[in-house]
C-alpha cells in the first residue's frame, strides 16, 4: 500500500499523484522515503497547498435539527394575524359599500319634470246629483279621483267604481275623511239620459260619498277639456 500510493503513481500521471497523494494522507502510516525534487513533485506540493487553503475557507459544525427548522419555519406572531384581519376586514367593508352605492344608483329612478300639470283648471259649471249648480271653486283646495263614465254601462264602469269605492274604504282606515280631504266623483258623458236623480241611485250602490255630476252637452265637453279627458257620447 505504502509503495502504491505514495511513491510509484505520481511518476506516470501528475493528476493521479495529487488523488493518491490525499489518499495518502489519510492511509499511509509512516512516511514515504524521501525523493528527488522533481517537476511534477513540485506541481503536486502547489495542488496541496491550494486544497489546504480551500479548507481553510470552509467552516464545519453541526447544527441542532430543530434549530434549523426553527429558523426555516418561523411562526407568525399575534400582531401580525391582527394586521392581516384588520386590513382584510377594512377591505371587505370599504368593497361592500361601493357595491351598495352603485346599486343605489342604479335603482334611482332618472325622471326631470317640467312644470305642473294644469288638470282641473278653468271655468266651468255643472249640476250635481242633488240638482245643485256647482262651479270650479267648490272643488278648489280639495283632492279629487274623478271617474267618466254613464249608468247605462254594462260593465266596465261598474268594475271601476268598485276600485274607487274600495279605495275609498282604504283612505278611511288610514284617517282620511272622505268628502272633505278626497273627493270621488262621477261624471256622466251621457247628459241626455242621465238625469241628477239616475245618477244619485247609481253612484249609492258603490260608495255613499261619491259625487255625481252632470250637465248640458257643451258643459261636459267643457269640464272633461279642463280635466284633460276625451270621450264619445254613447249612442
Amino acid at each position: 500500500s505504502h509503495s502504491l500510493f505514495g511513491c510509484h503513481s505520481h511518476s506516470s500521471h501528475s493528476h493521479s499523484h495529487s488523488l493518491f497523494g490525499c489518499q495518502y494522507k489519510h492511509f499511509c502510516t509512516s512516511k514515504p522515503p524521501p525523493q528527488a525534487p522533481s517537476s511534477d513533485t513540485k506541481d503536486n506540493k502547489d495542488d496541496n497547498d491550494d486544497d489546504n487553503d480551500d479548507d481553510d475557507e470552509w467552516e464545519y459544525r453541526e447544527v441542532d435539527e430543530n434549530e434549523a427548522r426553527t429558523r426555516n419555519y418561523q411562526v407568525l406572531s399575534w400582531r401580525t394575524v391582527l394586521v392581516t384581519i384588520a386590513v382584510f376586514g377594512i377591505g371587505t367593508i370599504l368593497f361592500q359599500q361601493k357595491v351598495n352605492e352603485h346599486r343605489q344608483k342604479q335603482k334611482k329612478p332618472q325622471y326631470a319634470t317640467y312644470g305642473e300639470a294644469q288638470i282641473g283648471g278653468g271655468e266651468w259649471k255643472m249640476t250635481d246629483h242633488n240638482g245643485r249648480r256647482i262651479t270650479q271653486k267648490e272643488m278648489m283646495g280639495k283632492y279629487q279621483v274623478v271617474y267618466f263614465g254613464f249608468t247605462f254601462c254594462p260593465d266596465v264602469c261598474p268594475r271601476e267604481l268598485t276600485k274607487m269605492a274600495h279605495a275609498m274604504q282604504l283612505l278611511e282606515d288610514r284617517g282620511f275623511v272622505i268628502g272633505q280631504d278626497v273627493v270621488p266623483v262621477f261624471v256622466s258623458v251621457d247628459p241626455k239620459r242621465d238625469t241628477p236623480e239616475l245618477i244619485k241611485k247609481y253612484i249609492r250602490q258603490f260608495h255613499p260619498q261619491i259625487y255625481g255630476l252632470t250637465g248640458s252637452p257643451e258643459e261636459v265637453a267643457k269640464f272633461a277639456k279642463a280635466y284633460k279627458a276625451y270621450f264619445s257620447t254613447p249612442g
